[in-house]
């Protein structure tokens, strides 16, 4: 099945739609939240209405998880430690020494800056930070390594997995026992019916790695970062047309190129094929764009 709008996926594990961009939210017994990748200051007011839609208290949320550190991802996180002051931020020993350097910081200050300049005036809350408070939110709080996991009530486990490919640093989540997994755009684009958008901005071979590593657990569904998720016999199709789009795209890139077309033609052919976008998020339209100049580069 295909969810695609703000949903219980599972008895408390939900799919937050904002646009295109997908968050996902998890509550254990006890009534707190884990939250996956908060975004960028701008999406955080409408975060949490559609938290408080749900009828779940922002201010519950004692995790976040993140999938990678893109400022589309992680610059929220100030502007959200405000309103859920007792939040953890899980990641990798690696993320911890990235989000350490200054150079970084400050171009995701910048980043988150862009988007706000951009943003209607009358968001709620303020996103009135300055850069002190946005350097100090930007620390990792739970280091785990590949395949350490967190008991977030008597039930619920959740298992970190290292899944580069998009990024060196991308990360995975699986939730036991429903075998959901969270995921960033290591697992590509899902387009429908049609051929799905390899997602591989680090290393195409590290991502096919990732997506196999995924592939030996129990699995029931795919929380993607865009679009929605998909759960039973579809998240299994998916993750094995993710595998032969690799396959069918290096060769179809070889054959191209012994036709004598240029790079730039392959591409352009892509961003009117397979990597064609239509909607209204940015970030989606970026992201793409974003992915196939990367994934071009590699071939």
């Amino acid at each position: 099945m295909f969810l695609s709008s703000s949903t219980i996926i599972y008895p408390g594990v939900l799919l937050l739609t904002l646009g295109e961009t997908c968050r996902y939210a998890v509550q254990a017994d006890d009534g707190s939240l884990v939250l996956s990748d908060p975004g960028a200051s701008i999406h955080i007011p409408a975060l949490l209405q559609r938290l408080e839609r749900l009828t779940l208290d922002p201010s519950a949320i004692n995790r976040v998880i993140l999938t990678h550190l893109d400022p589309d991802r992680i610059a929220g996180l100030a502007l959200l430690r405000r309103c859920a002051p007792k939040l953890q931020v899980v990641g990798s020993a690696q993320m911890a020494d990235q989000m350490r350097d200054a150079k970084f910081v400050e171009a995701l200050w910048s980043h988150d800056r862009l988007l706000l300049e951009a943003a209607p005036q009358h968001l709620e809350p303020k996103c009135d930070l300055d850069l002190s408070e946005f350097k100090e939110s930007l620390r990792i709080d739970q280091i785990l390594s590949d395949g350490a996991s967190i008991q977030l009530d008597a039930e619920l486990t959740l298992y970190c997995i290292w899944t580069p490919g998009h990024t060196e640093l991308s990360l995975s989540y699986y939730l036991a026992p429903f075998g959901f997994a969270i995921v960033d755009e290591t697992f590509g684009y899902y387009r429908y019916r049609e051929v799905p958008a390899l997602g591989a901005d680090y290393k195409l071979q590290k991502a096919i790695s990732s997506i196999a590593k995924l592939s030996t657990r129990q699995l029931t569904g795919l929380g993607l970062p865009y679009r929605g998720a998909l759960t039973g016999a579809l998240a299994h199709s998916y993750l094995h047309a993710l595998e032969q789009a690799l396959r069918d795209l290096t060769n179809e890139f070889k054959a191209a190129r012994k036709r004598g077309l240029s790079r730039d033609d392959i591409l352009r052919e892509l961003k009117g094929s397979i990597y064609c976008y239509s909607g209204a998020d940015p970030l989606l339209a970026r992201s793409l764009d974003r992915s196939l100049t990367a994934i071009i580069s590699q071939l």
